[in-house]
């Protein structure tokens, strides 16, 4: 696939003569499981798993494994002039306890981001729920229709598996 779009770049003076082998062999290891002592490295395979549920507009998906574990959730896409009260409401009408953070550029704009913090032993859950509810949602108090960007701020460290050959 990688090399079906690498053939519809057009080539350039910039790019190193041996760029597209370079690129070709990146992408087939990384696209395959490397084996290594008798192992079979699958951190390559579960990054691409992932990946599906990666959406550039949206962010991760609610149904995402990523979402496991996760007690701080990385708001983007957030209107300049948004106020923290217009997210609070929002996210309030689902989520009782919660803590925002919002940066503020000025007093009258805010970075274009939050936090929201659950620190509860339900936040795993609570977080899903929360991410379920933002997903592709715009702010509804503000006339745009661009959509709130959701992921994980802080994501757990995940567990390689590896398959021992016999």
């Amino acid at each position: 696939m990688a090399s079906l779009e690498l053939a519809k770049l057009p080539s350039s003076k910039f790019w190193p003569e041996n760029a597209e082998e370079e690129v070709r062999e990146k992408t087939h290891s990384f696209c395959a499981p490397v084996q290594n002592s008798n192992k079979v490295n699958l951190v390559n395979l579960e990054y691409l798993q992932i990946l599906r549920y990666w959406d550039d507009d949206f962010g991760l998906h609610p149904g995402s494994p990523l979402w496991h574990g996760a007690s701080k959730m990385m708001i983007r896409n957030v209107p300049a002039r948004c106020a923290q009260a217009e997210i609070e409401d929002m996210i309030s009408s689902v989520m009782p306890d919660f803590k925002l953070q919002m940066p503020r550029a000025s007093d009258r704009k805010c970075k274009g981001y939050a936090f929201v913090e659950l620190g509860d032993h339900l936040g795993d859950r609570r977080m899903r729920r929360l991410a379920a509810f933002l997903w592709q949602r715009p702010v509804p108090t503000r006339q745009s229709s661009r959509t709130l960007k959701i992921h994980p701020a802080e994501l757990e460290v995940m567990n390689v598996n590896c398959v021992q050959f016999q």
